[in-house]
């Protein structure tokens, strides 16, 4: 009987070791570690990005595509900016059956209208501006093209309402080294 329960105690000792080393306690809450969750298919747990890939997945910023994320596509700007709106919390603010028109130089996936619409609205986009480059290059949809790393940063910046510090920051020499490489207009984006 003494040793049973001693062998029942170490099993369960294990067993409770084992479900607790797969979570992750910080400041009294516990989270489920990133590495025992894969919400896509095609993001394997050794991916470099998987752990921040599902942290966006599990904060509801990103939620992919038919069970699949697609890691090695770019950033469109319509996905960039859906994930900015998610990001700030005010998704809850589109309305997805809104019936939303552009001009027609203004191409968007119908899915991301609704998005787009409530980014101008709340100022993370400038529309005068996004209509503009749309009309210049007509050839490529603007919903559906790359987002550089300098329009996602100038969009970040207006989605934390970091606008007059970027501002303040324009004149200021960009510490990167790839400085020459910063369009005009973007080095106060990207210092903030």
């Amino acid at each position: 009987m003494f040793k049973a329960n001693k062998w029942l105690k170490g099993v369960s000792s294990l067993v409770i070791f084992s479900v607790l080393s797969s979570f992750t306690i910080t400041g009294g809450a516990v989270f489920a570690d990133s590495s025992a969750v894969t919400k896509f298919s095609d993001v394997p747990v050794a991916h470099w990005a998987q752990k921040h890939i599902t942290k966006l997945a599990l904060q509801g910023i990103v939620k992919g595509d038919n069970g699949v994320f697609k890691p090695n596509d770019n950033v469109s700007q319509q996905e960039a900016v859906t994930m900015a709106i998610r990001f700030i919390g005010i998704e809850n603010e589109v309305k997805e059956d809104q019936a939303v028109v552009f001009s027609s130089a203004f191409k968007v996936n119908d899915y991301f209208k609704p998005y787009v619409a409530l980014a101008f609205q709340k100022g993370l986009l400038d529309r005068d501006e996004e209509f503009k480059l749309a009309e210049e290059n007509e050839a490529v949809t603007w919903g559906a093209k790359k987002a550089t790393r300098e329009w996602i940063t100038k969009l970040v910046v207006n989605a934390i309402g970091k606008q007059s510090a970027a501002a303040e920051l324009a004149s200021t020499p960009v510490a990167f080294s790839d400085r020459n490489s910063v369009s005009e207009g973007f080095a106060g984006y990207v210092n903030a």
